[in-house]
């Protein structure tokens, strides 16, 4: 059997292989990160072999992920995690209630208060069937369900 190899050429250009082996019924998840500007040659140079059915379609990191590094502000940590990682798999505690969906981003408006008016942050959520806002300030915990990027913050 083969070995996962790398092969980097004079001029660049470099050769990644990767051997999965999958037995049984049960499907497998295989991840390969993979930044979001190389995602076009990647996917033009992927050879998949042997007797395989792709049961949903490839999909890939956010587009803020470009270099694979997460940099939290410690001022404002949930809305620099939040900006950086739009587009991944999320559960949002509110109170009580937990919400999981995709991170679609933050939004921020105005509100009216006595004084000045002052903005508003809220995270955009899209669950199963609806886009959902939750006021930041209401926000009690922020969890990333992708494995690779919760270990990355951890």
């Amino acid at each position: 059997m083969s070995h996962n190899r790398a092969t980097i050429y004079s001029n660049g250009i470099a050769d990644f292989q990767r051997i999965y082996k999958v037995t049984g019924k049960s499907s497998t998840k295989i991840s390969i990160p993979v930044r979001q500007d190389h995602l076009g040659d990647v996917l033009a140079s992927l050879t998949v072999s042997g007797p395989v059915n792709i049961v949903s379609p490839p999909s890939f990191q956010p587009a803020n992920t470009d270099d694979g590094n997460i940099e939290i502000d410690n001022g404002e940590a949930m809305v620099s995690l939040a900006s950086q990682l739009s587009g991944s798999a999320v559960a949002v505690t509110i109170g009580s209630t937990s919400v999981e969906g995709q991170l679609l981003g933050l939004q921020t408006q105005q509100v009216a208060t006595e004084g000045h008016p002052v903005d508003e942050v809220s995270l955009v959520i899209l669950s199963e069937s609806e886009i959902r806002r939750f006021s930041l300030r209401e926000v009690q915990a922020l969890k990333f369900l992708d494995p690779i990027i919760q270990a990355e913050i951890d």
